[in-house]
């Protein structure tokens, strides 16, 4: 079907192409839509510019481009002739749906017509040149159609915007415009080894996933690549090794255990499985080890057993009966417990230790730093800033400064780390990095216990205590010389046969 007219002429506004432009409302009693559209001469579904103002339930922004219903055109301030028509439509289109016997017949309402939603604000879709999401309707003035947004979910492109927030510092790159903070001043000239921290611009390594770039059954047969996490670099500190170094990689085993009876239903259940065979099924095997059907009480459950050609004088059998009957009594008792305590014995229980999964490594470093210069000094303060404000979160529309609102918060600055020789070589002696994040920043500003400063307040001696930890845990693959193009020379560094890896 298509829509009918419920009130013509409506409303007039006065945006149309050519003068007042009158609009009508509309209701489809097959979808349950409703709108309030343009009518030209020709009708409301034949001409230039049929603008529609407002659908199930929210202006769209050619209605917001109305003086009469949106002050200054501001989506935020709807005028109290936008609320009334609002609530009317509403009200007029329940209405019409009721006068045709409600949802007989396959008539339907929009959820937003109904009485329980007829007295809310209305919503408001704030695209320019607009619709309500979902539709396309003609830009008012041209005979083009403005594209709807788009319907994100998690394999949409709907998500694909979410990618384009721009999260930027307005003065990262102002502050540390030289992108080499040094610390002592002279360090590359002193031909000692070094700590190189560079700090990057987060990249989502996922983000591909949820913009519908990607397969989601690609998902399920090869499982999730991930991509670089690094955006852009900003700038580079250069330090001292510190004392203490070291690196720890632990992996994560824990105990499993699997009783005889559970790994002889399992075993079963593995045995008649198919790869196409569904739940219903697995429950069907399931019914045929208890007698043919799944018994809810525990009396029935303990016949079921008989049934199944159970052996009573296995005093495992009697046990696991017993402990369902005094189960269904209201006593929870056991059936390992009964064995314990009645026979001396209890199921092997086939202790393993069993790989769970990796873990992410941490790393710290303390440096005390006593600048011997003005110039050392505005380092050792850009070094400090430089940790702080890229290891904070960051809002969206960071521009406005500070104090400003946002709906999302952005994932802070990484960073990534690298013992260096006097060479600029990497230290094949010492650990690698994966690419990490500055979780912990502890700095003390009068280590030795007393405030001392030069004239200009700067502290005689500081030391700054960091702790990073690595975004993604450490694999078999990362010690082999081959890296995908889109991680080398970024994420990861390649592993030499003479190098002790991550």
């Amino acid at each position: 079907m298509a829509y009918e007219v419920l009130k013509d002429e409506y409303y007039t506004s006065g945006l149309g192409p050519l003068g007042p432009s009158p609009l009508g409302i509309r209701y489809d009693p097959v979808t349950g839509d409703y709108e309030l559209k343009a009518k030209s001469a020709l009708g409301y579904d034949i001409g230039i510019g049929l603008a529609i103002f407002y659908k199930n339930g929210s202006y769209t922004s050619d209605a917001i481009r109305d003086p009469k219903l949106f002050v200054d055109g501001d989506p935020n301030k709807p005028t109290a002739l936008a609320q009334q028509l609002s609530v009317d439509i509403r009200k007029k289109v329940y209405a019409a749906h009721q006068a045709k016997g409600g949802n007989a017949g396959g008539n339907v309402v929009n959820a937003s017509a109904k009485p329980a939603n007829q007295n809310s604000p209305a919503g408001v879709n704030n695209s320019f040149p607009g619709t309500n999401t979902g539709i396309a309707t003609a830009i008012p003035g041209t005979g083009a159609l403005a594209a709807p947004p788009v319907q994100g979910n998690f394999f949409d492109p709907g998500f694909a915007a979410l990618a384009n927030l721009n999260f930027d510092s307005n003065n990262e790159k102002d502050i540390f415009k030289s992108g080499l903070l040094l610390y002592p001043i002279d360090i590359l000239k002193e031909q000692q080894d070094t700590l190189q921290i560079t700090m990057y611009r987060y990249k989502a390594p996922l983000e591909g996933v949820f913009s519908g770039n990607v397969n989601p059954a690609d998902i399920f047969k090869q499982g999730l690549q991930r991509n670089s996490a690094l955006k852009e670099p900003i700038a580079t500190t250069i330090l001292p090794i510190p004392s203490g170094i070291q690196d720890n990689n632990a992996i994560s085993w824990g105990d499993d255990t699997m009783n005889n009876m559970t790994a002889a239903v399992t075993a079963g259940m593995i045995k008649n499985i198919g790869p196409q065979m569904g739940i219903q099924a697995a429950l069907s095997i399931l019914n045929s080890t208890t007698g043919g059907s799944l018994p809810t009480g525990a009396a029935n459950q303990a016949t079921a057993l008989i049934n199944a050609g159970a052996d009573l004088n296995n005093p495992l059998v009697k046990t696991a009966i017993t402990s369902l009957l005094l189960k269904n009594a209201g006593f929870e008792v056991p059936a390992e417990t009964i064995l314990a305590r009645g026979f001396g014995i209890v199921p092997n229980s086939n202790l393993e230790l069993l790989f769970q999964g990796p873990t992410l490594r941490s790393f710290g470093f303390t440096w005390r730093m006593s600048p011997r210069s003005k110039k050392e000094a505005t380092n050792v303060k850009r070094i400090i800033r430089m940790f702080k404000q890229g290891s904070a979160p960051r809002k969206l529309n960071s521009q406005s400064g500070a104090g400003a609102a946002s709906l999302f918060l952005g994932t802070p600055n990484v960073f990534k780390l690298s013992y260096k020789t006097a060479g600029n070589k990497e230290i094949s002696g010492l650990n690698k990095f994966k690419i990490c994040a500055l979780v912990n920043m502890n700095v003390i500003y009068a280590p030795d216990g007393q405030w001392a400063a030069y004239d200009e307040g700067q502290p005689v001696s500081l030391q700054m205590s960091l702790n990073f930890q690595e975004i993604e845990p450490v694999y078999e693959n990362d010690y082999q010389s081959t890296i995908l193009d889109n991680l080398k020379d970024k994420d990861n560094s390649i592993v030499n046969d003479d190098d002790v890896g991550y």
